[in-house]
């Protein structure tokens, strides 16, 4: 298993800056605005 990173950001923006970052690092982000639901899967997402 991978790494498993949270990020809370205050803003739309900010959540992209850093998700931008991450993925020219090589890392795959998922975003999410509000609280997923409980059988939302991170690992389903693409």
């Amino acid at each position: 298993m991978g790494i498993l990173l949270g990020i809370i950001a205050d803003d739309f923006t900010g959540a992209t800056d850093i998700a931008s970052i991450l993925v020219r690092e090589g890392m795959r982000t998922v975003m999410s605005i509000g609280v997923p639901a409980a059988t939302f899967d991170v690992h389903d997402a693409d």
